[in-house]
């Protein structure tokens, strides 16, 4: 029997279902520790979307803003200050629990707008509980990679949002950074140069020793670096098994990689709506996961400035603003 994830020829297939579930369970369960990029890299984000909103939000007129995967708040939590009385912010996910986790941090502060909770349910294919033209802006922080069928959730996007309304998109993978030979290559020469925890544990898995590492490091180390949220793991595959989603259990591993269903792929920051006016675009990071370990090292970050500075279209991640012409192309 083939259930919502199988074998197909050497792919792995993962349903739109699975998927969209797989992402509902994990943020549910690990609502309480989400934020666990580093606070320079958090701050660092936080001042990108403030500077970009002053640019679009400054208007006299009421706005609707509806965040798409709001998690616990970091958009709103960022730019709702710039927002007036009289305008609404919307924040909108998929994991019930993040949103209660956004809805309490939110509530702490004296925010000028009003604020809704709207949890979009998981279901094929996937709909917006919003209306229709209801939206003058819609804000996507890290979303984007987690959705399988991205032309379904973008059209329904471009349901919502009103006539040249705007559609912000922040933290994706640029695949334009992937494709560029030298700063791939110099990016995965300096990940294994510098060996973090992360770059470690990848290799156990490409070379099929992630066992007798975990044993070892279990034995004799407290740090244990291969103990990655077993306990949501089991919590996961218990209600994927019972729901009849899966035949066997996924591992850890697995579990993250359909969380992250597109990031390996990523995007083109010019390509994403192509009929759509593209009106901002930034991107950064340029050494990835090397600038974020070592976000406190002056020649890391020296270095990165030369890069953007060199390759601009080139950051592993992007910021781009989009404005809805009068219609939607297919």
């Amino acid at each position: 029997m083939l259930s919502d994830s199988g074998k197909v020829g050497k792919r792995l297939y993962y349903s739109e279902r699975l998927v969209q579930r797989v992402n509902e369970l994990y943020h549910d369960l690990t609502a309480t520790e989400y934020e666990s990029a580093p606070p320079e890299t958090i701050e660092e984000e936080k001042g990108r979307w403030e500077r970009v909103a002053k640019k679009f939000f400054d208007t006299e007129k009421p706005l609707t803003v509806v965040d798409i995967g709001t998690g616990t708040g970091f958009v709103p939590l960022a730019i709702a200050h710039l927002l007036k009385k009289g305008d609404t912010f919307i924040c909108t996910d998929i994991s019930q629990k993040m949103l209660e986790a956004a809805s309490t941090r939110i509530a702490k502060k004296n925010l000028p707008c009003d604020f809704k909770f709207v949890k979009i349910e998981s279901q094929v294919p996937l709909r917006l509980p919003l209306e229709t033209s209801s939206a003058d802006a819609v804000t996507l922080n890290s979303v984007l990679h987690h959705i399988k069928d991205t032309r379904v959730f973008l059209r329904e996007i471009d349901r919502i949002l009103k006539t040249s309304g705007l559609l912000l998109i922040s933290r994706e993978p640029n695949r334009y950074f992937r494709e560029h030979k030298f700063l791939w290559n110099n990016y995965q020469f300096l990940k294994y140069l510098t060996l973090s925890k992360d770059t470690v544990y990848e290799i156990t898995v490409r070379t099929h020793t992630k066992k007798i590492l975990r044993f070892l490091y279990s034995r004799y180390k407290k740090d244990n670096i291969f103990v990655r949220d077993d306990k949501v793991t089991e919590l996961i595959n218990s209600i994927l098994l019972q729901e009849k989603l899966v035949d066997a259990p996924l591992d850890t591993d697995e579990i993250v990689k359909i969380t992250d269903i597109k990031a390996s792929e990523g995007f083109r920051p010019d390509r994403i709506c192509p009929t759509y006016e593209l009106v901002y675009e930034e991107t950064y990071n340029h050494l990835s996961s090397v600038e974020a370990a070592y976000s406190n090292s002056r020649i890391v970050k020296k270095y990165s400035r030369w890069l953007r500075k060199i390759f601009p279209k080139y950051g592993y991640s992007f910021f781009v603003v989009l404005r809805k012409p009068k219609t939607f192309g297919s």
